[in-house]
């Protein structure tokens, strides 16, 4: 093998071992959603190098901050009505 079939190999290796450390990542990520971890999967496949660093460096800078919990948002079927948010206002509904 010449010096460059060397450094090709090395190289997709280390491009494959990055997407599939970040893809384990992503999916064992306590912060998104499923649809937001397959979409982030879905860039760090689509575009290897580049997708795998910007989801890998976002994923990081977020590990404990729990502002970016995603799961502090209600689900749809759990989001206010104007009817108990207009309650809430005025002291009702608090166990009243």
């Amino acid at each position: 093998m010449h010096a460059f079939e060397v450094f090709a190999v090395f190289l997709l290796v280390s491009l494959l071992a990055a997407d599939i450390w970040v893809t384990i990542a992503v999916s064992r990520s306590v912060y998104y959603s499923r649809r937001q971890k397959n979409v982030q999967v879905c860039i760090v496949w689509l575009v290897p190098l580049v997708g795998a660093l910007l989801v890998g460096v976002f994923l990081y800078s977020q590990r404990d901050n729990p502002m970016f919990d995603t799961r502090a948002y209600p689900e749809p079927s759990e989001k206010a009505t104007p009817i108990t948010i207009e309650a809430s206002l005025h002291g009702h509904g608090h166990g009243d």
